[in-house]
């Protein structure tokens, strides 16, 4: 499992993302403006990982959220619970209570934790690779380390409302008491808030995860006897209210307008295809199985990574070199193209609106067959393998016959590689042989890419040959 906690420390707020380190896919959940959108994407990316849906637990009052932003700049579903539909001007995917969401081998179970918000919901999050029990549980502003989400952060609109802050109390302290304390014990807690933030009370803790044991032990505002107690506690012991906690609901709400930045250095397909006539070269900074589904023809691979891309592409490609990026989400691209400039790149701009935009001007795709290992084992005699590791990595271990042309020296030795077979590539992933086989492609070659690369071929147990070093 990917599991990152994202804290923005002048508010005391933290939002996540959840995703299968295997299949690298996830959720953000509950991103903050004051990040935007651009960081989630940005750390996505980072990590490999596909966003396939952007979760709230509720309508926030004392942050303005990004998470309309990011769903559309990912292109994937924004979801709250279903009560909030006819309260928010906007459309989402409702959730029900009970409804589980799926990224590869992580699920997420939705449990409507009512009070501080009529929609608020908490997602209990388990890892299949490591067994059923829940391991894990995003309790948004319900309950918080020592307290718990404040219910008085009302509009004044009955029908936006929903309940007054009497039934919020009670209606809090049930979720609270008869939900999420009903989970095991050993179930580590994460809510939205810590430390200063305003949405909690005084005994709100500093430390940003706990556990429902330790909180079913220690937490304030529920060692009180009784719903009513709860309620009495939570007034006396709240913080001053959010300054500016209305207008802040009502853009959460869709009922006022937050302003977005406009992305700089966009290109469109036929600006891109006047670039490459003049000799430009495309840079797709996907995953390199993305790339393989389908990318401009002649385009070359290096996944984006902000901490080591410019060196990566220092180390592959000429400075020399006209760039364009192609990225997606348009962050990404951006934050590629800044990142290459100041690595001393040529870097025209970026394609905007990604591959569709490209098809859609009626711009020719070109794909790459992708290999499993199984596949590449069971037909080696058809293919001359490229191990496009370092040599360290190559004498260690290899898969015998498999010619070595480091993702490095790519770019000045492509030519070197046989010509007598078509050409499988790998690494010990995926990211590097993407771009040894886009480069291969690039010469002319017939090149299949290698998913796994050899960590699956390992897993699998399939033969490998070691060298001594000389």
């Amino acid at each position: 499992m990917i599991f990152k906690q994202f804290r923005y420390e002048p508010a005391g707020q933290a939002s996540y993302l959840v995703a299968c380190g295997t299949a690298k896919q996830g959720f953000v959940v509950d991103p903050i403006a004051d990040l935007g959108s651009d960081f989630y994407l940005l750390e996505a990316a980072d990590l490999g990982v596909t966003l396939i849906g952007v979760l709230e637990t509720h309508i926030h009052a004392d942050y303005i959220s990004c998470a309309r932003e990011l769903a559309l700049q990912a292109g994937v579903p924004h979801h709250l619970h279903e009560s909030a539909l006819g309260r928010v001007s906007y459309q989402f995917s409702p959730l029900k209570d009970g409804q589980r969401l799926r990224a590869g081998k992580v699920e997420l179970e939705v449990l409507w934790t009512p009070g501080h918000t009529p929609e608020h919901v908490s997602y209990l999050v388990e890892d299949r690779s490591r067994g059923v029990e829940p391991w894990f549980v995003l309790t948004g502003d319900s309950l918080l380390v020592g307290d718990v989400g404040r219910p008085d952060l009302l509009l004044g609109d009955a029908a936006l409302d929903v309940m007054d802050e009497v039934e919020r109390a009670a209606t809090l302290y049930r979720s609270i008491k008869q939900r999420l304390f009903a989970l095991p014990e050993h179930v580590e807690v994460y809510p939205n808030h810590y430390g200063g933030s305003s949405c909690g009370g005084v005994n709100l803790s500093g430390k940003a995860s706990s556990t429902i044991g330790l909180e079913k032990l220690l937490n304030q505002p529920m060692l009180q006897p009784d719903a009513a107690g709860f309620a009495s506690f939570v007034r006396e012991t709240s913080r001053p209210v959010p300054e500016g906690y209305k207008r802040i609901k009502a853009i959460n709400l869709g009922l006022a307008e937050r302003e977005v930045a406009e992305l700089a250095v966009a290109l469109n397909a036929q600006a891109v295809d006047r670039a490459l006539t003049r000799g430009a070269v495309v840079l797709d900074v996907r995953p390199a199985l993305r790339f393989a589904a389908g990318h401009i023809p002649g385009a070359v691979n290096l996944q984006f990574n902000r901490p080591d891309l410019a060196d990566r592409a220092l180390l592959a490609l000429p400075t020399d070199l006209e760039i364009i990026i192609h990225g997606e989400p348009e962050a990404v691209a951006t934050e590629a193209v800044a990142l290459l400039i100041g690595a001393g790149f040529r870097v025209a701009g970026y394609l905007r609106g990604g591959l569709a935009s490209w098809e859609g001007a009626g711009k020719p795709v070109s794909r790459m067959r992708v290999l499993s290992v199984a596949d590449l084992q069971e037909h080696i005699a058809d293919f001359q393998v490229i191990d496009a590791r370092d040599r360290h990595e190559y004498r260690r271990g290899h898969i015998e016959g498999a010619f070595l042309l480091p993702s490095s020296s790519a770019w000045a030795n492509a030519s070197e590689a046989p010509k007598n077979l078509a050409l499988a590539v790998h690494c010990g992933e995926v990211a590097r042989s993407g771009l040894v086989a886009s480069i291969l492609t690039r010469a002319g070659r017939n090149v299949s890419l290698v998913a796994g690369g050899m960590s699956a071929w390992r897993d699998h147990g399939y033969p490998e040959v070691t060298e001594t070093a000389k």
